[in-house]
């Protein structure tokens, strides 16, 4: 009985092994009609931990006002920064992390944490409103070119995206470029436009572990026929 469960055990972890080792490139996942509150979701049913997420948002442009550039975990800052944006300027950016660091550039501002976790996935998050929009182009993840990502939204109009890079692992750099624009009337508008990349780990939903035990009593059950001993073995014999 000792041997069986451990055999079974055995044949979980390598199918959960392989499962995770399956996909030798990072995957770029547009999620259509994906909101704030699916995401809050997933982070409170434990299918995503979250690790880290960098900013870049609006604030007020000024360089001792609001911050525009932030990292945060779970919402609180423990990174932040200043930029002045220009309509239309398009600004170079680089999220680094190493396993034990953060760090985050955009243009000559750099934001620095020290902090670990698992990272296998990463979800971008564009929001833009009242005629104002956001753009991440020529996305790069370690030597990987990504899909742009982008929000636009009308007048008196909120526009959300989300985009979940997957199958990756620390360390790893994303480079890109970012863009505000927005309809002026002589005013900078404030936090009508932003972007969030938030890091964390995607956690195997239990559904897997049925299929996967099945499989493995399947597989026990035919190593248990083939070492079963002949009728009229030597071992019958007296």
């Amino acid at each position: 009985m000792h041997l069986q469960r451990a055999f079974l055990t055995g044949l979980v972890t390598l199918g959960l092994n392989a499962i995770a080792h399956s996909a030798s490139a990072v995957t770029f996942e547009s999620l259509p009609g994906f909101t704030d509150s699916a995401f809050q979701q997933l982070v409170g049913s434990g299918n995503f931990a979250e690790a880290f997420t960098v900013e870049s948002q609006f604030g007020d442009s000024a360089l001792d006002g609001d911050r525009e550039l932030g990292i945060s975990v779970a919402g609180n800052a423990v990174a932040q920064g200043q930029q002045r944006w220009l309509n239309g300027q398009t600004y170079n950016f680089v999220l680094e992390y190493t396993g034990t660091q953060v760090r985050y550039t955009v243009t000559d501002t750099t934001l620095t944490a020290n902090l670990t976790g698992a990272v296998t996935d990463l979800y971008l998050r564009t929001a833009a409103e009242d005629d104002a929009g956001v753009f991440l182009d020529t996305l790069n993840l370690n030597g990987t070119i990504l899909l742009s990502q982008f929000s636009q939204a009308g007048e008196e109009s909120i526009d959300i995206d989300y985009v979940r890079i997957g199958d990756l692992a620390a360390p790893f750099m994303l480079t890109g470029q970012q863009k505000f624009n927005w309809v002026t009337d002589g005013t900078l508008p404030t936090d009508t436009a932003s972007y969030q990349i938030t890091a964390g780990q995607s956690i195997p939903t239990p559904a897997l572990l049925p299929g996967l035990i099945g499989l493995a009593a399947a597989a026990y059950r035919r190593s248990r026929a083939k070492q079963k001993p002949d009728s009229h073995s030597p071992s019958d014999c007296h």
